[in-house]
């Protein structure tokens, strides 16, 4: 009985989230949640969340990647995959060679443009699940697979085969849970369904599979709920 209101809840949840985009695409979808500064009220234009600026939650992710970077041979070119507002990628630089920072929404690019404006660093705007990505060594989403739906995702995954190392966060719930539970693309994430620590994105398991050589955690940061933000670090 518990299971079927759990489930009923979870479909009432995904069809709420798909009335509120229905008939957008990821760029306005995205673009309404800026402009509606659904990620939190802040004085900033463009404001990405507390995940974006948590020093606890920001710091160790900041850390254990320059840590992994700056063990490479060479500073590599890192392709950011929804950078956001591009407060944590800006911490990564020092360990580049060149990092691309791309985003689905025009005029947050635009913005980071302006605000971070460096050699060293180039914004662009990209569809991540319909456009052709930018060549690099590294490659970094975080915290944004949680966000698509399955659909989406599924078309993300076999494109990150042309990088040397891929690493993702997801927002997971701590110990046995069942992944991968679909959504619409949008606002919400696996996690905050209305079902507390209910799913959260593990791209090696069903329906995605994802394969790479070697795959290890990099870091791990246990929220205040008790769900943890998990880094992974893929070799292809």
């Amino acid at each position: 009985m518990i299971k079927f209101a759990r489930e009923i809840k979870y479909r009432l949840f995904s069809y709420l989230e798909s009335l509120r985009y229905r008939g957008k695409d990821n760029r306005e979808t995205f673009q309404k949640i800026y402009q509606n500064r659904l990620w939190g009220d802040s004085a900033q234009q463009f404001y990405s969340g507390p995940g974006s600026h948590d020093v606890k939650v920001v710091d160790p992710f900041v850390n254990s990647v320059l840590t992994f970077l700056k063990s490479l041979p060479n500073a590599p070119i890192v392709i950011d995959l929804g950078c956001g507002d591009f407060n944590v990628g800006s911490k990564l630089l020092p360990a580049c060679q060149l990092y691309i920072a791309c985003d689905v929404v025009p005029e947050l690019i635009e913005h980071n443009k302006v605000k971070f404006a460096n050699n060293s660093i180039d914004f662009r705007c990209v569809d991540i699940v319909k456009d052709e990505l930018p060549k690099g060594e590294v490659v970094i989403i975080r915290q944004v697979l949680q966000h698509l739906s399955n659909a989406d995702i599924a078309l993300v995954l076999p494109k990150l085969a042309a990088f040397k190392y891929v690493i993702i966060t997801e927002h997971i719930p701590v110990g046995n849970f069942v992944p991968n539970l679909d959504k619409p693309s949008g606002l919400g994430i696996r996690m905050h369904n209305g079902l507390k620590k209910d799913s959260g994105v593990v791209i090696t398991e069903p329906p995605f599979h994802f394969k790479a050589a070697n795959v290890q955690t990099l870091q791990t940061t246990i929220c205040e709920d008790q769900s943890q933000l998990v880094t992974w670090l893929f070799k292809i």
